[in-house]
């Protein structure tokens, strides 16, 4: 019986990691989604970093 209850125990924290895992997986789908639609792909961004005289 208390065998099968851990076994229940740790079947839970596995579904909860899992379920942490995929919010952690949204916000940062989320957060590229908010990156590209400022227009400013990265390599653009790179590229005008690289062209700018450098201030000193």
């Amino acid at each position: 019986m208390s065998v099968f209850k851990s076994f229940e125990e740790e079947q839970v924290k596995a579904e909860e990691e899992k379920r942490r895992l995929e919010e952690e997986g949204k916000k940062k789908q989320e957060e590229q989604l908010k990156i590209s639609s400022l227009n400013i792909a990265p390599e653009d961004k790179a590229k005008e970093v690289a062209t700018k005289p450098h201030p000193l």
